[in-house]
């Protein structure tokens, strides 16, 4: 499949979001959480609400709301996710931790 992440992908950089007051979310509960998405320094024309639900399968659900873009700019995308917020000081990296989950974006 064209479209699987390898390690070389996850080096790769692109649009970044910024989730302001996340709420936690444990993976071992499938429950949903709700952040709003603001722009960042890099990328002031994001924005919008995410949605994000992991399930036990060790699957995730991730879904938002923009006017920003459409769905058809996005999908074959990929979404990486950090363990940390980015600190908009430290390059490249943002001091924003590890890479712990990354995916492909799909219509369902």
């Amino acid at each position: 499949m064209k479209n699987l992440l390898n390690r070389a992908d996850l080096n790769k950089r692109g649009y970044e979001w910024y989730v302001r007051q996340p709420q936690t979310l444990a993976l071992s509960e499938p429950s949903l959480a709700v952040a709003e998405l603001v722009a960042s320094p890099n990328y002031p024309n994001i924005s919008g609400r995410i949605f994000f639900q992991g399930l036990t399968n060790g699957t995730a659900i991730l879904g938002f709301i923009t006017d920003r873009f459409r769905l058809r700019d996005v999908i074959g995308r990929s979404v990486i996710i950090h363990e940390n917020p980015d600190d908009y000081r430290t390059q490249p990296s943002g001091n924003s931790g590890r890479r712990i989950a990354c995916g492909v974006i799909r219509k369902l």
